[in-house]
C-alpha cells in the first residue's frame, strides 16, 4: 500500500468525482 494515498491515478480520481481540479493537502 503506497503512503501517498493522493496519488497522480487518485487525484485524477477525485477530479472525475469533483468536476474540477480540487487537491487537499492533507
Amino acid at each position: 500500500v503506497p503512503q501517498n494515498k493522493f496519488a497522480p491515478e487518485s487525484q485524477a480520481f477525485l477530479k472525475e468525482m469533483l468536476g474540477e481540479p480540487k487537491v487537499q493537502e492533507e
